[in-house]
Parts: structure tokens; C-alpha cells; sequence
């Protein structure tokens, strides 16, 4: 029984510390998976309505708490690459990088879960546009975006999420250069990932 206390001390103890490391710690980086689904809200040129369809690629986050429920999330990611659509037929292509600083608010719920709800600033950059026999180019774009979403501790250092975020992204698109309207693409974007703690 000596031993059994013993032992279940020291487990106790080692989860504790496990905890308080968990705690302490101010940075995490996180990759994963994003998936980006544009909603098209009012999407409408001098050529007719405007899709913009879904793109996937490797996400990356860096996070630094700088209070017990306050943090600072900067998205980064890899080019997504979308198709677009003009009146039903599929004309062009883009990729873009979306990086996004929010401010998150954490519930710090006891226990390995963590929920957290926020939001910020994006700034999309357009590149690699595509338009057989024209000229296409689309405009950068700057708007707020929200964010809820969830860790889980899988151990002192290590940790794995979801998030699920609404960025609103206008962008004017111009044709051998000339205006032809803008297009509101206000994705919804979903990622899983793995994070490490330091």
C-alpha cells in the first residue's frame, strides 16, 4: 500500500508539473491543414456573377500569450490556389496567401481543453493570376476576421486543434486594365492542427 501511495504521488506530482509547464508556456507553433471555402457573397462583373471556388493547403500559426487568457495568433500558410468562375463557366485561376493577426480570448476551462473565441486584421495578397488570352489582375485586400475555435493538451509541449474563421476578403479585378467590377470572396476557413509548445 506504501508503494502504491508512493507511486500515486508521484504521478499526481508529475502531472501537476506537467500542467504548470503547460502554463508557462508563452509561445506555440502549429501546422496543419486549411481548408478555404468561399462563400461569394455578392460576387457580380460586367461579365456576369463571380465564383471563386475552394482551396487547400498547409497552414501555419505562431501564438504567444501574453496574459492568462489573452493571446496574439499570426495565421500564415502556403499559396491556396482557387478556380474562378464567371456565369457558370470556369475562366481563370488565382492563389493567394491570407496572413491574419487576431486577438484571442481564452476560456481556460479546467482540464486539457481549451476553448478560445476572437478576432483581427487580414491582409490577402493575389499572385499567379490566370486568364486564357487576357491579362487578369486582382487587387490586394484588407478586413476583419473572426475566429472561434479549440486546443487540446496532449502532454506539456504538445497539443492538437481546430479552428474555424470568417475573413472578409473584396478584391477589384481588373481585365487587360480595365475595372470590371469587384468580387467579395468571404471565406470560411476550417483547420486541424498540431501544435508544440515553448
Amino acid at each position: 500500500m506504501h508503494r502504491l501511495a508512493c507511486l500515486g504521488a508521484a504521478l499526481s506530482l508529475s502531472i501537476v508539473a506537467g500542467q504548470a509547464m503547460a502554463e508557462e508556456s508563452k509561445w506555440s507553433v502549429r501546422a496543419g491543414i486549411a481548408h478555404v471555402s468561399p462563400t461569394n457573397s455578392a460576387s457580380n462583373t460586367d461579365a456576369g456573377p463571380v465564383e471563386v471556388g475552394d482551396g487547400t493547403n498547409l497552414g501555419l500559426n505562431l501564438r504567444y500569450a501574453f496574459a492568462p487568457q489573452w493571446s496574439v495568433d499570426i495565421l500564415g500558410a502556403l499559396p491556396f490556389e482557387h478556380d474562378i468562375r464567371v456565369a457558370g463557366s470556369e475562366v481563370a485561376s488565382t492563389k493567394h496567401l491570407p496572413p491574419t493577426v487576431s486577438a484571442l480570448y481564452h476560456f481556460n476551462i479546467p482540464g486539457a481543453l481549451d476553448l478560445f473565441v476572437g478576432g483581427g486584421l487580414n491582409y490577402t495578397f493575389f499572385m499567379d493570376e490566370q486568364l486564357d488570352g487576357a491579362n487578369l489582375s486582382l487587387e490586394d485586400s484588407i478586413g476583419p476576421a473572426g475566429i472561434v475555435g479549440m486546443t487540446y493538451a496532449l502532454g506539456p509541449q504538445w497539443s492538437m486543434g481546430a479552428d474555424l474563421r470568417y475573413i472578409a476578403i473584396e478584391t477589384d479585378a481588373k481585365v487587360n486594365g480595365t475595372d470590371i467590377g469587384s468580387v467579395d470572396i468571404d471565406p470560411w476557413v476550417f483547420a486541424a492542427t498540431l501544435g508544440y509548445h515553448f
